[in-house]
């Protein structure tokens, strides 16, 4: 595994009468932009959240647990794609969402591999409101 990284293995059982529901998780640790970055990975579905906000993000509200991107992981039959919706944050503001598309870097999703992801993210210039859009580029390493 990668130097900064870790991983965890959560097993979460759920009982319903006589049933069991099975889930495994893999948590991976990720750095972004210069913040610490947790992602939860739970079958097919992808969630990743802000464990240790750089100070820049956190002058904007962030605050470990603040979730910043959820979706779903499909395969083409080589590679682990990424789908979802991530979060841009201003101070003041609720977070702004927008759809972005990617990709485990790699060999196909294998924990702790790096995540691309891309999308068109609204801007703000002053206040809240969106005033236009932006290719955002998210790098997960």
């Amino acid at each position: 595994m990668a130097t900064g990284r870790m991983a965890a293995l959560a097993v979460f059982c759920l009982f319903a009468g006589t049933d069991m529901a099975l889930a495994v998780c893999e948590v991976e640790f990720y750095n972004h932009n210069g913040s610490q970055m947790r992602a939860e990975r739970c079958g097919p579905e992808l969630s990743i959240y802000y464990d240790r906000p750089r100070s820049g993000i956190a002058q904007q509200g962030v605050a470990p647990g603040t979730l910043f991107f959820n979706g779903f992981i499909s395969s083409d039959g080589q590679n682990q794609l990424i789908a979802g919706t991530a979060r841009v944050f201003k101070r003041g503001c609720q977070p702004a969402e927008f759809s972005v598309e990617g990709y485990y870097v790699g060999n196909g999703g294998a924990g702790g591999e790096p995540i691309h992801l891309e999308g068109q993210a609204p801007s703000r210039k002053s206040g809240c409101a969106t005033s236009g859009w932006r290719t955002e580029v998210l790098d997960f390493n």
